[in-house]
């Protein structure tokens, strides 16, 4: 068993190729949040006290952005997260990712807004390509 390179407890199954490091999930999980921190730190994205936006399509990028958001969130008590979903609208495409999005910001108590194309425009995109 190849051992973590960071905590040298736990079983690597991540290899950085880039540096040679081999990374167990915690630390490679706690690897990623501290690049995002640094990256925001850095670009002074976010002041004190913002109202942060992420969109969330449901999808594996987005979900990883919003949960490392929220943890990243919680250090800023006067700053609060809010995850927006846009529903295009397509038949048996887009049904289980908003679902996926809204369990996930159930989960961590961030305040989801799903906006539909339905609403907004009339039309959902399966209608409007209808028409065209």
């Amino acid at each position: 068993m190849v051992k973590c390179t960071i905590c040298g407890v736990r079983e690597a199954f991540f290899a950085r190729l880039y540096s040679g490091e081999r990374l167990c999930v915690k630390c490679f999980i706690e690897s990623i949040e501290n690049k995002v921190r640094a990256t925001i730190a850095k670009h002074k994205m976010f002041e004190f006290n913002d109202r942060i936006a992420v969109a969330v399509s449901g999808g594996k990028d987005s979900l990883s952005l919003l949960h490392i958001l929220a943890r990243i969130e919680r250090d800023f008590p006067r700053a609060s997260l809010c995850a927006i979903t846009v529903d295009e609208g397509i038949e048996g495409y887009r049904d289980e990712a908003v679902e996926i999005a809204s369990e996930n910001c159930r989960g961590l108590g961030v305040e989801h807004h799903i906006l539909s194309f339905k609403d907004l425009y009339g039309y959902s995109l399966d209608e409007i390509v209808e028409r065209i």
